[in-house]
């Protein structure tokens, strides 16, 4: 955990190493927008098209009933939320290898499945390049790099939340395809209150998923470290009897 968060959250501000980071933060945006596509279709519209660019901004385009003002709110929390509650799964993955591997490979499909249903450009490239990450990754790499490439991800969802905390506090959003209404705004649109209420809302949300997933975490692990001991001991015990049989 220790690594995944120095991986995650310190190595992208050393300035060299902030270059070879954007990826991690194009796969924020994809995550981000993901999660408005994937929150449409739980409301029961579709995810038509997700665009990303080079500046790290992106646009989901979704079809639904747009009438409904709790299902505008639900898709816009979408992707805000979204990569907070991906980081909670993964958290509670990444308590074994086998779960690990699961997640990554899971990952990828997902990815993969974004570049044959709505990506478009260079978000095709970002979906498909994570995609082929995460499967080598979750098929090819041994228990522990598995393991800690799950806590990883987990660990950069999360933060991208906070990373990029500005755009929890405004009213208008830029991005390539040009200026918009915030997600924030567009919830308070739908539900009503303030954007910068919902901005604080969202953030606090955010941190109390991630305290669960790091939670469940560290019980998982030692629940499993508790088990495979005690299964070491009883295999013990039986070679000692079956010795003093002899």
């Amino acid at each position: 955990m220790a690594v995944a968060v120095l991986v995650a959250l310190v190595l992208p501000w050393v300035p060299v190493v902030s270059l070879l980071a954007r990826p991690l933060v194009w796969l924020s945006t994809l995550a981000h927008e993901g999660g408005h596509g994937i929150a449409a279709v739980l409301v029961g519209g579709t995810f038509t098209k997700l665009q990303i660019f080079p500046d790290a901004s992106g646009v989901a385009t979704n079809s639904f009933d747009a009438a409904v003002a709790f299902k505008r709110g639900i898709v816009s929390l979408g992707g805000l939320l979204g990569p907070a509650v991906s980081a909670l799964v993964l958290l509670w993955m990444g308590v074994s290898a086998r779960l690990s591997r699961v997640a990554l490979v899971v990952a990828g499909l997902v990815c993969f499945a974004f570049v044959v249903a709505v990506t478009d450009g260079f978000a095709t490239v970002i979906a498909l390049g994570w995609g082929a990450v995460f499967v080598a990754l979750g098929v090819l790499t041994s228990s522990s790099t598995a393991r800690l490439a799950v806590l990883v991800l987990a660990v950069e969802l999360w933060a991208s939340v906070y990373s990029r905390a500005d755009y929890l506090f405004v009213g208008e959003a830029k991005t390539g395809a040009g200026v918009m209404p915030s997600d924030v705004a567009q919830i308070a649109i739908a539900l009503g209150g303030h954007h910068l209420v919902w901005g604080v809302a969202i953030a606090v949300v955010s941190l109390l998923l991630f305290v669960v997933g790091v939670a469940g975490f560290m019980l998982g692990d030692r629940l499993i470290v508790g088990v495979r001991r005690r299964r070491l001991e009883r295999k013990a015990a039986r070679a000692r009897r079956t010795a003093a049989a002899r």
